[in-house]
């Protein structure tokens, strides 16, 4: 399943069903996503531990626009959908796949509530983090935290859901296709 999960295979009703905990997660899985692979090994194993392992079906929710952000999460396998509403219409809607893409990252910018909803397009292998101590522990990397919120900018895997260019965009190109014109 790892890295072949196909969004347009899922049976009818998937969503429904609860996520899965698989447990513990391995540092060497955790050392695998570009940001936190430069970290000390006592510090991966700290945040590794403290990691769950997740495999959720089609629409499952992981949080909800206003909710509080505690929790950091990367895609390992699978499509996602985020998407920002104001007044009852969606003003920005992004679509993030493949492995080792994280999401709900935007704490590191010091955000405490969720900017986005987000929810499983298809059925996905996730990681859960504790957002306080990542943002603790990758504080103490300054290349580390700069790259990650690099990323969360301007990254390369967040792309708009209408279209994906092969021209890099910046985030005010990203999102004027999904402003309601007055």
């Amino acid at each position: 399943m790892f890295g072949t999960t196909d969004c347009s295979a899922n049976r009818h009703g998937e969503s429904a069903l609860a996520p899965t905990e698989l447990g513990g997660v391995n540092p060497i899985l955790v050392s695998a996503f570009k940001h936190l692979s430069r970290l000390g090994r006592c510090d991966l194993e700290a945040i590794s531990a403290a990691g769950v392992a997740q495999l959720v079906p089609r629409a499952h929710v992981f949080y909800q626009q206003g909710h509080a952000a505690d929790e950091i999460y990367i895609l390992l396998d699978g499509a996602l959908h985020l998407e920002h509403r104001s007044g009852g219409v969606a003003i920005a809607r992004l679509h993030l796949v493949g492995a080792y893409t994280s999401f709900g990252d935007r704490v590191l910018l010091g955000e405490t509530v969720r900017y986005f909803t987000a929810w499983a397009a298809c059925r996905s292998l996730i990681v859960r983090l504790p957002a306080a101590l990542v943002a603790d522990t990758v504080a103490l990397y300054p290349q580390v935290r700069d790259a990650w919120i690099s990323d969360i900018l301007v990254g390369p895997h967040r792309r708009p859901a209408a279209g994906n260019d092969a021209r890099p965009r910046t985030v005010t190109e990203r999102f004027l296709g999904f402003f309601n014109a007055a």
